[in-house]
């Protein structure tokens, strides 16, 4: 894998799971459910880990990224 990639595996992954959230924010996930409903469905076993890896994969939170899409 670190051949192929400048990001280790874990790393990699946190990417892919917060790009599936901005994705289901995108869609509009958020007008029926929560941030926290949202965060195991792509991976975070609790929300205090998701919104502290999606502030460090994007520099904001995942409200401030909801709210830019409007």
């Amino acid at each position: 894998f670190k051949y192929h990639s400048p990001l280790g595996f874990f790393e990699f992954i946190k990417r892919v799971q917060i790009s599936d959230a901005q994705e289901m924010i995108r869609s509009g996930y958020l007008k029926m459910n929560t941030m926290d409903t949202l965060a195991p469905l792509v991976g975070f076993s609790s929300y205090s880990t998701f919104y502290k890896t999606f502030l460090k994969v994007t520099n904001c939170s995942p409200t401030e990224f909801k709210n830019s899409l409007n």
